[in-house]
């Protein structure tokens, strides 16, 4: 129990302290809706705010106080999954960690200013993947972690863990 701890506390503060510093970075250089190109029109720094879900998808009627106590039911659901699951894998706890770590770093504006701020931007010519941040990633790639672990099974992931663990020990 200790060790999950550790995992949730180190995990889900880093991501939630890189989101915070990136949304604090840009909304105090750039002025709302100011885009800066970094790879062409491909990758770009859009400031935007963002009151509905992640990726800018419209749940309920869009109220933030919805958004905000959907949100915390969610992340309260996924915390308590994440302390009473039995199974054991490095794998499936940092991409439950991730899922909480996001959410948390979204909750913090949510509560904040009742909207989120997003500013990556990519794309080809029109077509755009709606703005997101660093929590929507941190959140995506959870649930890409967990959806894996779910379907090919705890047994290939105990099998990469003892990998990583024997690679780790030959260094």
């Amino acid at each position: 129990m200790r060790k999950k701890w550790k995992i949730l506390a180190f995990i889900a503060s880093a991501v939630i302290f890189v989101d915070q510093l990136s949304k604090g970075i840009v909304s105090k250089t750039m002025f709302l809706g100011q885009s800066i190109r970094v790879i062409g029109s491909f990758f770009r720094i859009t400031y935007i705010r963002n009151p509905n879900a992640a990726f800018g998808i419209r749940v309920g009627s869009g109220s933030p106080i919805l958004m905000m106590v959907l949100t915390s039911i969610a992340t309260l659901l996924l915390i308590i999954y994440f302390f009473r699951i039995k199974e054991k894998g490095r794998l499936l706890y940092s991409g439950l960690v991730l899922i909480i770590g996001g959410a948390m770093g979204n909750l913090i504006d949510r509560f904040r200013m009742k909207q989120v701020i997003d500013f990556i931007e990519l794309g080809i010519k029109r077509f755009r993947w709606p703005v997101f941040n660093i929590a929507d990633s941190c959140v995506t790639i959870g649930i890409i972690i967990v959806l894996w672990v779910w379907i090919f099974g705890k047994k290939r992931e105990k099998n990469l863990d003892n990998s990583l663990i024997n690679s780790e020990s030959m260094l």
